[in-house]
């Protein structure tokens, strides 16, 4: 719990931790910085779904390449909601993808991402 945000921050926050992907509007920025702070602290990639005005928008971002292989897999991902923007590597040095889509295409790949990233049990 951030002691400075409000409770509703907070509460998206524990929402996220759970599902594995932050749902915001683009301008709540303090919440996005938040989120990546927690997904970074947890060497994962940040996985988010944002409403902008141009629609619903589904960003991956992780500090170091996932590697090509683990990358050709996650836009083969991605390309199910539509055709992936590409990498962004001036914005994140270490690469991003996104995808536009409507909020419930963007939300389920955004679950399949997560389930994606999450390690394997190991038995």
């Amino acid at each position: 719990m951030v002691m400075w945000m409000t409770t509703t921050e907070n509460r998206l926050l524990d929402l996220s931790e759970r599902r594995g992907y932050l749902v915001c509007r683009r301008e709540q920025r303090v919440l996005v910085d938040q989120w990546t702070t927690w997904s970074h602290a947890q060497g994962r990639p940040v996985v988010r779904v944002e409403k902008q005005e141009a629609g619903w928008q589904l960003v991956v971002q992780w500090r170091q390449s996932p590697g090509a292989e683990r990358l050709k897999d996650l836009k083969e991902l991605l390309a199910e909601g539509g055709p992936a923007s590409g990498l962004l590597p001036l914005v994140h040095p270490g690469g991003a993808l996104s995808c536009y889509a409507d909020q419930a295409t963007t939300e389920l790949l955004a679950r399949k991402v997560a389930a994606w990233l999450s390690p394997v049990p190991q038995s």
